[in-house]
């Protein structure tokens, strides 16, 4: 990889996503030495005295791991080669984000993630912005350290933006904001409304953005600007990336507007899994002119205008006791239509021996929750075929549990049964 000019690093918690002071505090205790590896602080400490030199450019040598989610299965190690890491840097010269030296970037996808890693670090720091690295999904602590630092870039959860709207003051803090991104779950038109009309009303001229992209593909595939915005969508692919729908039965390339598998083609992707060459070459397809297209395992399509959309995972559907297919996310956006409603996401859980879907809602403050819950119900049955119809209701105050990844901690929400409605 490419030598990165020096600039300033904040190291806010040096540790893997833990949920409270407490457990930062257990975490040190039990952590262990890994052979020929070095602590952070003592890496940065080395950098001051010019303890490094700048290695030599090696062409597709992998030069990082990072780690899937694990939303589609078992977590794998995912190569990044200097090639596919430059790729992702030089997407950035096109100046989408305006970063200048000295901005504040707050870092906040953890860095065992390509797009923590990646485009939340290294992009940044090659163009002297100062980095936060704040890998805490605490949402005290979260608005502790935004107050604090002001940043002017962050890729965030939908639950902590939520959140840090319910705080005051926050004023000061909004204003900064250059590119303020929600990523990794869906936002609805509604949401985005009420996202930009507070951003606003505190004096930010920037408005909320949206992002798509996947670990495998070195990160961002899709992003918003002030320029192209649309509601609904992922954004369009960024620069020298090709993002395109294809059949599910037959994998053939679909039209405008037709929904299936979203595929990318970047040179930003992954060289392929650690040790899984099996893994690598399901999600790995190359094409009859020898192109190499990443299979996302995400529905969606793509608009003759450059939009994208991402309706869920594929794999985020089951088969109901009569054989009919359930798509997890075609029920949250219909319930995502209600405009009280802030966060829904739908899970199969076990329900007086059946499996079933159970949507988890939270929805604004002070809404009526009992003639809510009605009024999804009449927008469901209006809008959903009748096997798709939600029969339980899961209510939560202040937003959706989140895992350590990041995404939506959906393992909890499926063994959290209790008090759900119907």
């Amino acid at each position: 990889m490419h030598a990165i000019p020096k600039t300033h690093i904040k190291t806010v918690v040096s540790c893997p996503a833990v949920n409270s002071l407490g457990a930062v505090v257990k975490f040190f205790k039990r952590v262990r030495k890994i052979k020929d590896t070095i602590a952070w602080n003592d890496f940065i400490n080395r950098a001051g005295d010019g303890a490094y030199e700048t290695s030599r450019f090696q062409p597709n040598f992998p030069a990082i791991m990072v780690y899937s989610s694990g939303t589609a299965g078992a977590s794998k190690g995912i190569q990044l080669t200097n090639d596919s890491i430059n790729a992702a840097i030089s997407e950035d010269d096109s100046g989408v984000y305006g970063f200048k030296r000295q901005d504040r970037y707050f870092a906040q996808v953890p860095i065992w993630f390509s797009t923590g890693i990646v485009v939340t670090m290294l992009v940044p720091l090659k163009y002297g912005v100062t980095v936060i690295l704040e890998p805490i999904y605490d949402f005290e602590i979260f608005y502790k350290h935004i107050v604090k630092f002001k940043p002017n870039f962050m890729i965030t959860a939908n639950g902590l933006v939520d959140f840090l709207m319910t705080k005051r003051p926050v004023m000061p803090v909004v204003k900064e904001f250059k590119y303020l991104c929600i990523g990794g779950e869906y936002v609805s038109p509604s949401a985005e409304e009420k996202y930009n009309k507070w951003l606003k009303q505190n004096g930010n001229v920037y408005g909320l953005q949206k992002g798509y992209g996947m670990c495998e593909c070195g990160g961002v595939v899709t992003n918003t600007n002030t320029s192209c915005n649309v509601a609904g969508s992922a954004g369009i692919p960024t620069p020298h990336v090709t993002v395109a729908a294809f059949d599910l039965e037959n994998g053939e390339e679909l039209k405008y507007g037709e929904r299936g598998e979203i595929r990318v083609l970047t040179p930003c992707r992954m060289s392929g899994y650690f040790n899984k060459p099996e893994e690598t070459a399901k999600r790995l397809h190359k094409d009859g002119e020898g192109n190499v297209w990443v299979c996302t395992g995400d529905m969606g399509y793509v608009e003759e205008d450059g939009n994208v959309y991402i309706s869920g995972r594929i794999s985020d559907s089951y088969v109901d006791e009569r054989g009919k297919t359930i798509y997890l996310f075609d029920v949250e956006r219909v319930i995502l239509d209600v405009w009280q409603v802030r966060q829904c996401k739908a899970v199969v859980s076990e329900v007086g021996g059946k499996r079933v879907h159970v949507c988890h809602v939270v929805l604004d403050d002070g809404v009526d929750r009992e003639g809510t819950l009605t009024q999804i119900k009449q927008h469901c049955a209006e809008a959903l075929e009748e096997h798709c119809q939600p029969a339980w209701f899961k209510f939560h105050d202040d937003a959706l549990p989140v895992a350590p990844s990041g995404k939506l901690d959906v393992a909890s929400m499926r063994r959290d049964i209790g008090g759900i409605v119907g």
